[in-house]
């Protein structure tokens, strides 16, 4: 199902997440794919990626909004 992925595609893991464990992340689907990049993290747990003492904000959220200003400026400059 990663085949014709057309739109930039950022999956994000954590090597500790109990739920989507290290032994099945696709590093070879993610080097042979067009517009899929993976970022694998130390920590993070199972979606929570949080900053701060009581876990006021998630960095999960910077680091998705980050990928899409980039992915959105690269589509301007290749339809100009």
């Amino acid at each position: 199902f990663f085949q014709g992925i057309r739109c930039p595609t950022l999956v994000l893991n954590s090597l500790d997440d109990p739920v989507c464990v290290r032994e099945n992340i696709r590093f070879d689907l993610a080097e042979q794919t067009e517009n899929v990049a993976l970022a694998v993290t130390t920590t993070g747990s199972h979606i929570a990626y949080v900053d701060g003492i009581v876990g006021e904000s998630q960095w999960m959220t910077k680091i998705c909004m980050e990928f899409m200003s980039h992915a959105y400026h690269d589509h301007l400059h290749q339809t100009v």
